[in-house]
């Protein structure tokens, strides 16, 4: 039964790659590629209010951003190209370490005492130190957000349930910018398989109760 409940002592909130590249004005992705997220405001909004229910517990936050070395290609050559104007992303000259466009946008600006955990593909567990220090703090319910749902948010949802955490995922909270229809097609698919598709309100409600709810409780009925 302790494994079917969302218990905030034994979870932690992952946010994936909320950086200025991707979001702001002057970022590589909305310059180059004019990427835009129709929701951006409710995103960063609805990332902010779950990042101060966490903080006020403490609930322990990670941020994920993919990290370049200038000149790095987006991704290997033996990757399968993509089509039409998503090809572009992977000349442009983004996500370098110690750019201002690889930093977490300051509305999220993670505090010194949070994780920052650097990948080098979509999933942020492939290779990285996250898994460990989840297991070292005992979190095994993750609140997962963050962009794009289909893409790096859906690679790190997929490698938590593989690795046997219970995922819980409040749809104010993610983006994509391919499109609404897009993120839905996604969220339905990640709550088929792999996670707890909820609400910002249903999940902060769950942050705050004195007593552990059940999972089950947190899900929507209509994504």
């Amino acid at each position: 039964m302790e494994k079917t409940i969302f218990d905030r002592d034994k979870s932690a909130v992952i946010i994936v790659d909320m950086v200025n590249d991707f979001l702001k004005p002057g970022g590589a992705f909305v310059k180059g590629l004019g990427d835009k997220y129709v929701d951006q405001e409710e995103l960063i909004g609805s990332n902010r209010r779950l990042l101060e229910a966490a903080r006020s517990f403490p609930v322990p936050v990670f941020f994920t951003r993919t990290v370049r070395k200038p000149g790095e290609p987006r991704y290997l050559e033996h990757f399968i190209p993509l089509t039409g104007h998503r090809a572009k992303s992977h000349a442009l000259e983004s996500l370098v370490e110690g750019t201002w466009g690889n930093e977490i946008i300051d509305e999220l600006k993670p505090l010194p005492t949070e994780h920052i955990i650097h990948k080098k593909r979509r999933s942020a567990f492939l290779n990285t130190s996250l898994d460990f220090i989840l297991r070292s703090l005992g979190r095994t319910t993750l609140v997962i957000t963050g962009i794009g749902t289909p893409g790096c948010v859906e690679s790190t949802v997929r490698s938590a349930f593989d690795l046997d955490y219970y995922i819980v995922m409040p749809k104010e909270c993610t983006s994509t910018s391919s499109g609404a229809e897009d993120k839905q097609r996604a969220l339905v698919h990640i709550g088929n398989h792999c996670a707890i598709v909820s609400t910002l309100e249903k999940v902060v409600s769950a942050m705050k109760a004195a007593t552990p709810v059940p999972l089950l409780n947190l899900r929507e009925v209509a994504i």
